[in-house]
């Protein structure tokens, strides 16, 4: 999303401060020993693993005044006590230590896939062709890469769109359905529309079968 956009809008012009994204990153024993190595190799830091906090928070902040953009932030907020090879006590990072201990653990940590918000409200139709809003291309994307997954080499313009828009298909509008409903191309719509079902149900069930460890369909 542009920074622009980020902005409350009944202070589009006006508004001082920041607009703050925070995450938090839970860490297990295992996380925590990975980062302490990847942090004495990478930045010839020891870390204090025995006070080691269970959750990292991350956090991306876009600073506006007067309704302009002026910075962008990214910083880990979690303490940490670090030492160096010579260093007998534990201290807190000093200069650029913290902004490279943010770097080396932020390589570690695992991407997150963000979906719009309009993804869970399905709208009724959408267009397979290049018309329509940011819903109806999102929607194309999904949709081509379903073909995509199910391999088959299926293109929504080559196995659909081409199709429909037949020489043999180009009739009075009041004609259309009728003579839709008798042509040979629209088997051949069919199957690709039954091999897009049949790709979904695989990843998007088989996915839940495995994460709830049972059998979702039905549910």
């Amino acid at each position: 999303m542009p920074y622009k956009n980020r902005v409350p809008r009944h202070l589009i012009s006006t508004f001082t401060g920041d607009v703050a994204v925070t995450a938090t990153l839970s860490v297990n024993d295992a996380d925590k020993q990975k980062i302490a190595k990847s942090l004495q190799s990478k930045l010839d830091l020891d870390i204090d693993i025995l006070n080691f906090p269970s959750e990292l928070v991350f956090q991306r902040q876009q600073r506006f005044k007067d309704g302009d953009f002026v910075n962008s932030f990214f910083t880990l907020r979690t303490e940490f006590k670090v030492k160096g090879k010579k260093q007998r006590k534990w201290r807190s990072p000093i200069g650029n230590e913290m902004l490279n201990i943010r770097n080396v653990i932020h390589l570690l940590t695992p991407d997150i896939a963000y979906f719009p918000t309009f993804v869970f409200d399905f709208p009724e139709t959408t267009f397979l062709t290049e018309r329509g809003s940011v819903v109806d291309r999102f929607y194309r994307r999904v949709f081509q890469d379903i073909l995509d997954f199910d391999g088959r080499g299926h293109t929504i313009e080559k196995d659909i769109v081409r199709r429909v828009r037949g020489k043999d298909m180009v009739v009075p509008w009041l004609s259309f359905l009728n003579t839709w409903g008798q042509h040979d191309e629209r088997a051949k719509i069919q199957h690709v529309m039954d091999r897009a079902s049949f790709a979904v149900t695989r990843l998007v069930f088989g996915r839940w079968n495995k994460i709830f460890a049972e059998d979702t369909r039905g549910k």
